[in-house]
């Protein structure tokens, strides 16, 4: 469910900061306030709750994608720090 997207293609010091925390709000915010809203009701419902992580961190070689690598690094970190937090409460 951790899919959350936006970039600008754009040389990183021509990156303005307004562009960078947009497109960190919709990779890491977006991801965090998805996984909030059901991580949340699924642990009431006591239901269990697994977290596997995909490493795509554009290693294409095309660069331009700073602030969405900054993002998606967040995303790799939040993911793992839930499956050692949710990952041991015991269900199923």
């Amino acid at each position: 469910m951790n899919n959350a997207a936006g970039n600008f293609l754009s040389r990183t010091e021509d990156l303005s900061l307004g562009a960078f925390q947009s497109v960190i709000g919709i990779v890491l915010l977006g991801t965090l306030h998805t996984t909030m809203a059901c991580g949340r009701r699924w642990l009431a419902e006591s239901r269990e709750v697994c977290a596997q992580h995909h490493d795509h961190l554009h290693d294409d070689g095309l660069g331009l994608r700073c602030a969405v690598g900054g993002g998606e690094a967040g995303v790799h970190a939040l993911t793992r720090s839930l499956a050692v937090e949710w990952g041991n409460r015991g269900f199923g």
